[in-house]
């Protein structure tokens, strides 16, 4: 459906996830060898966690949503983000699974 769209993985944004993203790396290298996978720089997200405190952000934690947010408006001329402020905000696709505590609480990034 998106083609060649790359694969962003928050590899890098806290220990436990560098297991978990090149494991997705491993199972779809094979079915896929032309799907780009991109890992966000430590670098990177610890600027962009910096720029949101400094701008009152009080979460632990930025949510994948708002790192994506963000690095879209950094990349595009144009970004469109519908209905987050005025509809729940599901935590998981999926399931019913609720915010782990220590996270981040996404309604505090509105």
């Amino acid at each position: 459906v998106y083609g060649n769209a790359s694969l962003a993985m928050p590899a890098f944004a806290y220990t436990f996830c560098i297991e978990l993203s090149v494991s997705v790396l491993k199972v779809l290298h094979p079915v896929k060898p032309q799907q780009p996978v991109v890992f966000f720089s430590p670098t990177y997200l610890r600027a962009l966690d910096r720029f949101w405190k400094g701008r009152g952000l009080k979460e632990v934690r930025l949510s994948s949503g708002l790192i994506l947010i963000s690095t879209a408006l950094e990349l595009c001329e144009s970004v469109h983000v519908n209905d987050l402020q005025d509809n729940p905000v599901p935590y998981h696709y999926y399931d019913q699974l609720s915010p782990h505590r220590y996270m981040h609480a996404m309604p505090e990034e509105f």
